[in-house]
């Protein structure tokens, strides 16, 4: 039976099964391979020292790219710590061929991330596995072992801290001086090498002056990697010895209060312990060693700032030598015109974080601000900006005067926290004179007869219109019948007259009609309008009055036109909303230019586009406010 089988199965069969099953195998194997997410981790190559950060690199492939996996270290042993410092990724492609000619293309996409290990002892540590997911996709490293090694301390090598003593605040700005010093053979010291590290660079912020290309640097060990400083490179003698000295200065921004206990501050570098001769006959390091100094333990405390004791027009400020000064657009004003008030604080501290305070005066300050009653104040805080050169700071404020009795801006108290006394102290402003004048109402009457009446005449210097004469009213006369018609009429087709057409016919019906129903509309309109709050209708009024100031100002000389323009806007502008005051002060302002301009009126009127931006601001504050 089985030579039977073998007789009836064909060797082309056979080899085209084969060809089958070899090609499902390949293509599963391909797709599988394709299909596996991979991660492996590489670490820097040794010696590995206690202290100095170590770089490891988790590398994951046969990743998705919409959404980038997450890479997490598993618990770290004891002194041992893993902090995050960077990823990347990288995507290629390839083109595979089957075995039955068709070609594939296959993308990869790698992530790359670095860690860096920082041991706090000398040992062997056991680095925990690394976990890379997105989604349902995972992969994980394999935990390795790590041998750190301790540095020896050289006796040559110094390295400190220097900071100012005494309290410190939240919002002050701390100069923290990093010195290095060597008082060996400076030539057997690889410079490049020199790292520097403090748990000081970890926790506040600080700002750091650029290191141009032929500026000395100092290199500086941080969780976001190293730094250089800009540094100087002196000479100086400590306890009878003669030291080379690099140093770098700090700004340290400090932005919350509490205590921290600092390590000491540590620095290593490698050292030359032998020479040897080069290709070339030159002097090459042949053999080096890591050597360390160690610095002093420190304890910083930050207190909170005293809020108890500010005054309130303190505005976050804390530093020395502030100074606050303040101008204003213009000096001559009607009542509820806008002023622009430009505040500039100048001083010795962290302007970013200083603000101004309200600027309304309270019972406690009576005279460090703006009276409330005499000035309109803005009720949003005013956003300063910050110089280029980081020394002042510019804030822009805008306020209304309700009266025409306020004669000056009074001085603005400017307090500030002083770290070095440890009180608040206070600058005020220079009082800057003003001239209010009121603001003119052109009533009803007035614009009606303008724009009524068609002619005007000049009087007293101004244009008053002259009213159109009255049509003379009859009155009627006594009950007469001279050239009455008192016939009888008795012609049969004009007796004879269809119901419907009596009266006039249906024409006079559909008049009858059509007014009833407009009385009862005007009955119910009149009704509705008795229940309307009589404050709206006074509203109203007061804007239909406006707008025909504004409409009639096209009728008068520019100046005078621009002045009538303007006190319709001011008796408008409380009623608009915020999105709209910026255009009415525009405006005004314009107006003001024109109205208060030195050369004599032309008599030419107002500009058109002028009065038709009034006009169109002037209608939709009616239209919202009524």
């Amino acid at each position: 039976m089985n030579s039977s089988m073998t007789r009836n199965w064909s060797a082309p069969r056979r080899d085209t099964l084969i060809r089958v099953v070899a090609a499902i195998t390949i293509s599963l194997g391909v797709g599988s391979l394709v299909r596996a997410q991979q991660a492996e981790v590489q670490w820097q190559k040794p010696p590995h020292y206690v202290g100095e950060p170590l770089l490891i690199r988790v590398t994951a492939k046969q990743f998705e790219s919409d959404v980038q996996p997450t890479c997490e270290p598993g618990p770290p042993p004891v002194d041992l710590a893993i902090g995050f410092v960077d990823v990347r990724r990288s995507e290629s492609s390839y083109l595979q061929r089957d075995t039955t000619g068709r070609v594939t293309q296959y993308s990869s996409i790698t992530y790359m991330y670095d860690f860096h290990v920082v041991a706090d002892r000398a040992g062997t540590y056991r680095i925990p596995s690394f976990t890379v997911k997105q989604g349902s996709r995972v992969a994980t490293t394999k935990p390795f072992d790590l041998r750190v090694q301790d540095i020896p301390i050289d006796p040559d090598m110094r390295v400190s801290l220097v900071m100012p003593s005494g309290t410190l605040y939240p919002g002050q700005q701390v100069p923290v001086t990093i010195e290095w010093s060597y008082s060996g053979d400076f030539n057997n010291i690889s410079y490049s090498t020199l790292r520097i590290r403090s748990s000081l660079f970890n926790i506040f912020s600080f700002e750091d002056e650029p290191v141009g290309r032929r500026d000395e640097a100092l290199l500086i060990v941080t969780t976001q990697g190293i730094g250089r400083l800009k540094a100087e490179v002196t000479q100086r003698t400590l306890d009878g010895r003669r030291f080379m000295v690099v140093s770098a200065r700090r700004l340290m921004l400090i932005d919350k209060a509490g205590e921290y206990d600092l390590a000491p501050i540590v620095a290593s570098v490698d050292k030359v312990t032998r020479w040897g001769r080069g290709f070339l006959g030159g002097r090459e390091p042949v053999a080096t060693t890591r050597i360390r100094a160690i610095g002093e333990l420190r304890k910083l405390v930050i207190e909170p700032l005293p809020l108890n004791l500010a005054p309130p027009s303190f505005g976050g400020a804390v530093g020395k030598g502030f100074s606050i000064d303040v101008k204003v657009d213009r000096s001559v004003v009607r009542v509820g015109d806008p002023i622009e008030l430009t505040v500039t604080l100048v001083g010795d501290g962290a302007l970013e974080s200083a603000g101004l305070p309200a600027l309304a005066t309270s019972a406690d300050e009576p005279n460090a601000g703006l009276d409330p009653t005499w000035f309109r104040l803005p009720d949003e805080d005013a956003a300063g900006i910050v110089s280029d050169d980081g020394k002042s700071k510019r804030f822009v404020v805008t306020l209304r005067v309700l009266s025409e009795s306020v004669s000056e801006i009074p001085p603005i108290a400017y307090a500030w926290f002083d770290p070095q006394t440890q009180t608040f102290q206070t600058d005020r402003s220079d009082p800057i004179a003003l001239r209010v004048e009121s603001a003119r109402m052109v009533g009803a009457a007035d614009v009606e007869n303008a724009v009524e009446g068609d002619d005007v005449v000049e009087s007293g210097g101004e244009i008053m219109p002259v009213p159109t004469p009255a049509a003379p009213v009859l009155e009627p006369d006594s009950f007469d019948l001279t050239g009455a018609d008192l016939s009888i009429e008795l012609d049969p087709d004009r007796l004879l007259v269809n119901d419907s057409e009596r009266f006039g016919g249906y024409p006079t019906h559909a008049a009858i009609y059509s007014v009833s129903i407009l009385l009862f509309l005007i009955a119910w309109w009149r009704r509705w309008a008795a229940e309307v709050d009589p404050e709206l209708v006074r509203r109203r009024r007061v804007f239909k009055e406006q707008l025909r100031q504004i409409a009639y100002a096209s009728r008068l000389p520019r100046q005078q036109a621009a002045g009538q323009i303007a006190d319709a806007l001011r008796h408008m502008a409380p009623h608009a909303n915020g999105s709209l005051r910026g255009q009415i002060d525009h405006l005004v302002s314009r107006c003001d230019v024109l109205a208060y301009a030195r050369e004599v009126d032309s008599g030419q009127g107002v500009e058109p586009t002028l009065q038709e931006e009034a006009i169109a601001v002037a209608q939709i504050i009616a239209k919202e406010a009524a």
